[in-house]
């Protein structure tokens, strides 16, 4: 049982089933439709890719995904780099609220303003949901990666 002012109990996953999240990630990126690809550890694993390339991987079973990533390759037309960068910023906000749309945000803003250094940020959204966000220079790629904490 519980005691008042102790932490939420952690439950397994990151406490949103793939189908809503699939939903949330339909309101800005429409265009990626996600599809079974082979499983990673046993576990379901689904992923979409769009024309613009941005890749969004779901791990997990449906009510207990372990892993929800975007990862977006910046290339030379800065309209579409925006575009995709917003649809990134808003799976920052369907994961982390508004602490991680403003965390995202504030760090994309450094990677931006230095592009030819990599780059790696994590942080705690809250008891069961870890972001990171990652540069890579070498490929010009952003990765952003929410799952559950490691106990």
């Amino acid at each position: 049982m519980q005691a008042q002012g102790d932490p939420p109990t952690v439950k397994p996953g990151l406490e949103i089933h793939r189908d809503s999240l699939i939903k949330i990630i339909a309101e800005a990126a429409d265009e990626l439709s996600f599809k079974q690809a082979t499983d990673i550890k046993k576990l379901p694993n689904y992923i979409a890719t769009n024309a613009n390339q941005s890749n969004v991987q779901l791990v997990g079973q449906p009510e207990e995904l372990i892993l929800a990533k975007w990862m977006f390759n910046f290339n030379a037309d800065t309209i579409i780099n925006e575009a995709e960068l917003a649809k990134v910023a808003w799976f920052a906000l369907a994961m982390g609220g508004k602490n991680g749309a403003y965390w995202f945000i504030s760090n994309l803003e450094k990677i931006k303003n230095n592009m030819n250094k990599d780059f790696t940020q994590t942080m705690i959204f809250n008891y069961n949901r870890n972001g990171t966000l990652k540069y890579i220079k070498k490929s010009k790629t952003l990765i952003l990666v929410f799952n559950p904490p490691v106990l």
